[in-house]
């Protein structure tokens, strides 16, 4: 069960002008991936984009839980909020639950970068710092990132196995992930827990 929490812990068309990167963003301005695990669907992941102004304002929704019989061993929820303007995070909030145990983040981009509050505790980040948020293939491309549940920076070891297309990237470092993503939006997940088991994400 641990393995499968550190593996999880770790998730009207939209004007694209001056918010980044617009090509990642759908037309349909939504997103939905089912998760599942070992052939069972255990939650969903969704992503709603909209246009304020100049900025892009990015909402995710992760819901699942394991379950054996009626009794739930592991749940996991999380909202966050990302407000892009000029290719850069501006604002960003996140809060989550995992098995009981809350964390959250606030950030706000200022004259020396991003300032992170959080339940990891606080710290200043580059400006062009950006949450591993999967939807984003721009962070994927070597700027600093943080987790999105905590604040904490991130180091990811990142290759690139096809790009066309259908560009998939393989993520190592602190995690095991293949992203998929066709024409830049994102299409697939798939993470290997240490425990050696595969928890994918499904368009619905």
């Amino acid at each position: 069960m641990k393995a499968l929490i550190f593996a999880l812990a770790l998730f009207a068309c939209v004007a694209p002008a001056a918010a980044a990167p617009p090509n990642s963003v759908p037309g349909s301005g939504s997103l939905v991936f089912g998760i599942w695990r070992s052939g069972t669907r255990i939650g969903a992941h969704s992503y709603a984009f909209r246009a304020a102004g100049d900025d892009l304002i990015v909402e995710q929704r992760i819901e699942l839980a394991v379950r054996v019989a009626f009794v739930t061993l592991y749940h996991y929820t999380s909202k966050r909020l990302e407000v892009w303007r000029n290719g850069h995070i501006v604002r960003y909030e996140s809060d989550a639950d995992q098995a009981g145990k809350h964390s959250d983040v606030r950030g706000r981009a200022g004259e020396s970068g991003l300032r992170i509050r959080g339940s990891a505790g606080n710290r200043d980040l580059p400006a062009d710092a950006m949450p591993f948020g999967l939807w984003n293939r721009a962070a994927l491309r070597g700027v600093p990132v943080f987790n999105a549940d905590d604040g904490t920076p991130m180091k990811l070891d990142v290759t690139i196995v096809e790009d066309d297309m259908l560009s998939r990237y393989h993520v190592g470092g602190e995690v095991n992930y293949m992203l998929s993503y066709i024409n830049d939006v994102l299409r697939g997940v798939s993470i290997v827990a240490p425990d050696g088991s595969t928890v994918e994400y499904v368009p619905e």
